[in-house]
C-alpha cells in the first residue's frame, strides 16, 4: 500500500469504520487483507452496486415504496450515540 495512504486506512481501522471509499488501486488492491479488520475497501461504484443489490435504493427508483418522511439520519445518529453501550 501506498505509504501515504497507509495512515488514512489505520485511521479507518483504528475509528471502527465500516467502509472506506477509494479509486487508487494501491488501496485497493489490499481489499481482501483488510476485511478480518471490518473494514469493506470499495470504489464508488462497487459501493452504489452494493447499495442496490441489497435493495438500499429502491426507493430512489420507485419513489412511492419509500418510508416517508424519510428519518433525518443527523437526529437518528445522535440518538444511537446516545444509547448507552451494551
Amino acid at each position: 500500500m501506498p505509504s501515504t495512504d497507509r495512515p488514512l486506512v489505520a485511521d479507518a481501522v483504528h475509528l471502527d469504520a465500516h467502509l472506506f471509499l477509494a479509486k487508487d488501486q494501491g488501496i485497493l488492491a489490499y481489499k481482501q487483507g483488510l476485511r478480518p479488520f471490518g473494514l469493506l475497501i470499495a470504489t464508488p461504484g462497487d459501493l452504489l452496486e452494493q447499495l442496490s443489490v441489497c435493495g438500499a435504493l429502491h426507493c430512489l427508483l420507485v419513489p412511492q415504496t419509500a418510508y416517508w418522511p424519510l428519518p433525518d439520519q443527523a437526529r437518528v445518529t445522535h440518538l444511537i450515540n446516545a444509547l448507552p453501550a451494551s
